[in-house]
């Protein structure tokens, strides 16, 4: 199953589509503090307009990174690695008695590989994500430049983020009842801490550490050969996280409610469906995925989380039986939060804005896969974003890593 040698053709039109909706269905972000831009409260979920844009958004990074992908594959046909599998079992395919190490996509994806009938695996990953400096749209803003951005009130805010670090532990387990469905349960432990300003040049720091959604689903083996499968991810989550988490040091004592960046899930049940697609060659592989995170509802904070959609592509190679690498583009767009939670003033800070929530990026992933003796698999990813644009004043992201063991019988 070979992807398209060269859709570019299709990249101008929607890229095109979706820079017309941007503009002229959503309209310029009207909501403006001193010289910064703002984003209006338009979500998807009330207007069906903006979900068009998010629609064409999605298919403008989906068809490139398409176009990027196999054009890769094709120029490998003439890699200098070609025949790095001479030394492995040739009787074996990348399921079979002698695996190879990229069969499992880079770290920071999930739901890519699927399992044979009866097959159990575990695993734990790790995931770090350090924030630092704000943003507005494309441009860094200092603390006292986040601070002076308009409130809601026609006021400075109060306090702003100056740093975030967020670490999660996830803990992976899958069955396969058979060929074509492997099921999945992932509960996650994430830990936030993050450094405030406030107006008069004082500092204090949050943190908040607990379960957050529990993540579950179906992995569905659409399609496979020699060389390609197709996999489906039927995913969903649990509201497991707690949303009335309180801290004392932002007032002098006096409890007060966590911001939306510092809180423990989404309050909803979430629809979490993904396609992947994984072609191998003699040298490596490469595959794109989707995933998407759509919140159902409105919690019992009185909001709901924006929709979240990503799309990766990544190109990997061979360094030997047990060892592979690889690089990794993703598209990543999160769209403003609906409603509001009522314990928070939303002249207070931009962490208390509902319309300060969303923004694109694209990262740049770099990885390693490591095969050990007894099948088990260490996956490492250091990915770094090289263009972000988020609405309204916001913490930037400086890197994320993930790290992972799993271990298949």
């Amino acid at each position: 199953m070979r992807l398209p040698q060269k859709p570019i053709g299709m990249v101008v039109p929607i890229m095109t589509l979706g820079a017309l909706l941007d503009q002229k269905i959503v309209g310029k972000r009207d909501f403006t503090g001193g010289n910064l831009k703002m984003p209006n409260v338009l979500s998807s979920r009330c207007c069906p307009r903006a979900w068009a844009r998010s629609v064409a958004r999605c298919l403008s990074f989906f068809v490139v990174l398409v176009a990027f992908t196999s054009t890769v594959a094709a120029a490998a046909e003439t890699s200098l690695l070609t025949g790095v599998l001479d030394r492995l079992d040739e009787e074996g395919d990348h399921h079979g008695a002698a695996p190879r190490p990229d069969t499992h996509a880079p770290a920071g994806l999930m739901g890519d590989h699927a399992h044979k009938t009866g097959e159990v695996m575990v695993e734990y990953k790790f995931m770090t994500m350090s924030m630092d400096d704000n943003r507005t749209g494309t441009d860094k803003v200092s603390d006292a430049g986040a601070l002076m951005a308009t409130g809601s009130m026609g006021s400075m805010f109060m306090v702003a983020g100056t740093r975030m670090h967020m670490d999660m532990h996830m803990f992976h387990l899958m069955y396969a009842p058979s060929d074509e469905f492997t099921l999945y349960l992932m509960p996650m432990w994430t830990s936030v801490t993050m450094d405030h300003r406030r107006m008069n040049g004082t500092r204090f720091r949050t943190h908040n550490e607990g379960f957050d959604d529990m993540a579950a689903g179906a992995l569905w083996l659409l399609d496979k050969d020699e060389d390609s499968e197709w996999i489906a991810n039927l995913g969903f989550s649990v509201p497991t996280g707690d949303l009335n988490n309180t801290t004392t040091a932002a007032m002098g004592g006096m409890a007060t409610r966590l911001p939306y960046p510092m809180r423990l899930g989404s309050g909803t049940f979430d629809a979490r469906p993904g396609l992947t697609w994984k072609g191998y060659r003699e040298d490596g592989g490469h595959g794109i995925q989707f995933q998407a995170d759509l919140p159902i509802g409105t919690n019992y904070r009185d909001y709901s989380v924006g929709n979240t959609y990503s799309v990766s592509g990544w190109y990997s190679w061979l360094l030997g039986e047990r060892v592979s690498t690889s690089v990794r583009f993703e598209g990543l767009m999160r769209e403003n939060f609906s409603g509001a939670d009522a314990d928070l003033d939303p002249a207070m800070s931009p962490m208390a804005r509902t319309n300060m929530r969303g923004g694109d990026s694209v990262n740049l992933g770099l990885g390693l896969v490591w095969m050990l003796e007894g099948g088990s698999r260490i996956n490492f990813e250091w990915v770094k974003p090289f263009y972000q644009d988020l609405d309204g004043v916001q913490l930037e992201t400086d890197f994320m890593m993930f790290t992972s063991w799993s271990k298949s019988w």
